[in-house]
């Protein structure tokens, strides 16, 4: 796990739940987990929701030959019209005469009153000397998700991202030009007490795509995002 990480389930998971018992005025009634597209439904009794929401991660980038290959960016995932989170952005491929930049972690969602946190970038590829192959880059974390690790066999296809919003990692070239790794996922808590509607559209963003380089050297697919919602009376 990344100090990304570690920072979020330790001071930010603490935070969110301090503003969770310093408002509520009942107990946890249910929860819903949202890993593809629906809609919630109200339960019986309940007056205030925590809503977690995580953008999709982005794919890792790659090489074939000389031409560089970009992975997919990561979609928006969202609650409603109160909560969304931003996908990660694809990694970049790598031509002779650079490495491929790390995907830019999501960004651009809004209502998260508790906590608001752009994902973490994924980390760029390097290019290695004296025929050396280098390092394909590491896609970025989330708060629930982990990037694809950093591969050094070569040649090899980068690593998946993991749910959720994980970024995949870059595709590794057997002559050094490496990708890098896809973006994590925007993240966005909120803690609603009213405009609750008896339904609600959750949107779950999409993993980002896998480079198209050839086989054994694409970048990795990011993780979906995921919606999670716990109703309190």
């Amino acid at each position: 796990m990344s100090g990304i990480n570690n920072q979020f389930l330790g001071i930010k998971e603490k935070s969110i739940k301090k503003s969770i018992a310093d408002n509520a005025v009942g107990g946890l009634i249910d929860v819903q987990t949202f890993t593809s597209s629906g809609t919630w439904t109200k339960p019986d009794g309940c007056t205030q929701v925590k809503v977690t929401v995580i953008g999709g991660g982005g794919g890792g980038g790659s090489t074939a030959g000389t031409v560089a290959y970009n992975g997919g960016n990561g979609g928006t995932s969202s609650f409603g019209s109160h909560v969304s989170a931003g996908g990660g952005t694809g990694g970049k491929g790598s031509s002779s005469t650079n490495t491929g930049q790390g995907g830019a972690g999501g960004t651009g969602g809004s209502g998260g009153n508790v906590l608001s946190t752009d994902g973490e970038a994924g980390s760029p590829g390097s290019y290695g000397a004296d025929n050396t192959p280098g390092a394909a880059g590491r896609g970025g974390f989330t708060l629930l998700g982990v990037g694809g690790k950093t591969i050094s066999a070569s040649p090899a296809d980068g690593v998946d991202g993991v749910s959720y919003g994980g970024g995949g990692s870059a595709g590794q070239h057997d002559t050094g030009r490496n990708g890098g790794g896809g973006g994590g996922g925007e993240v966005q808590v909120a803690h609603l007490t009213s405009g609750l509607g008896a339904t609600e559209t959750v949107t779950i963003g999409a993993k980002g795509a896998r480079s198209s380089a050839s086989s054994a050297r694409r970048g990795a697919y990011g993780a979906d995002g995921v919606v999670i919602v716990e109703a309190y009376s």
